[in-house]
Parts: structure tokens; sequence; C-alpha cells
């Protein structure tokens, strides 16, 4: 199949428009969600405990991931997701799991750069792979509330209830 061929057939479709907003939200998502896992160690008081260990490469980051609760990262990622959810209804499952993209990427450079230090660090990375994969679902449990959420009001507004003078039994002289 040559390129023009191809070109046409694909010109005028219904996806060619979304693809920028898919990846628009894609990069919010994956924004807002390291905002999520770095913010809020330091903006909560007395959430730094724990110093950054070793040489870190990125110590802001670092400090983070040490210092990082459940319900101090859950809860943001959460709300993103509802955001995502409710802003991009079709594709919200893939938005809300870029929301930990940049976490798993900045975790990799700084698992790299651990190794050319101390090849016996991060030895079981797979567990830690698999701690970060577990942190994006409140993200994936928002944005499926978030969707339902606006469906559920795009449904009224184009179905609105009935009111008694306007249902069924209005128009038969009850």
């Amino acid at each position: 199949m040559n390129t023009d061929s191809f070109a046409n057939s694909t010109r005028g479709s219904s996806h060619d428009f979304q693809w920028p907003a898919i990846v628009g939200w894609g990069i919010f998502a994956a924004l807002a969600g390291l905002c999520c896992w770095v913010l809020p160690p330091y903006l909560i008081p007395g959430s730094i405990v724990n110093s950054a260990y070793g040489h870190p490469l990125m110590p802001w980051f670092e400090v983070a991931m040490a210092n990082g609760s459940f319900a101090t990262i859950a809860t943001p990622l959460f709300v993103v997701g509802v955001v995502i959810g409710a802003g991009q209804p079709r594709f919200w499952p893939f938005s809300c799991s870029c929301t930990m993209s940049l976490v798993f990427l900045l975790h990799a450079i700084n698992m790299a750069h651990d190794w050319t230090i101390d090849a016996t660090s991060h030895n079981l990375w797979p567990f830690e792979v698999v701690g970060l994969a577990v942190w994006s679902l409140p993200a994936l449990a928002g944005g499926g509330i978030g969707c339902l959420a606006r469906r559920a009001i795009q449904h009224r507004r184009v179905n609105p209830r009935p009111t008694p003078a306007s249902g069924p039994l209005s128009r038969m002289g009850h």
C-alpha cells in the first residue's frame, strides 16, 4: 500500500481529531500524577521524616519517595482520576494509567543511577515496579467514577425525569 492511498483512506476519520486531545490528557495526567506523588510530603507539615538516602540523583524525588504515604498520595491521585474521567470519558483508562508514567520513569532513572554506585541496591526491583503499579489504582478508580458521573449527568440532560403534568398518565386524562 502506498502512503498516498493510506493518507487518503484515513483522512476524514473520526479518530483524526481526537489524537491531540488524547495526548494532551495523557501529558496532563503524567504531570498531575508526578505532582500528586512529589508535593504532599513537602506541603504537609511534619511529613518529611526520612531524608534522601545514599547518593540520590534527584534529591527532591528521593525525599518524596522516602516519605510518601498511601493516604497523602492516593487521595490526590483519586481526585485527578475523577477529573480525567469526567473530562475524557472515552479514553480515561489510558489517561489515568499515565498518572504514574513520570514517576515510573524517574524511579527507573534513579534505580539505574543507584546501580552504577552499588550493584546490590534495588535487588527487589520487580516488587518496586509492582508497588508503583498498585499506586496507579486510585487514579483508575477515580477515572471510572468520573466517567460514570459525566455519563449520568449527560443522560440526565438528554432524558430528564417526566414531571407529573407531562407524564404518560397526563395524556390519558388522569
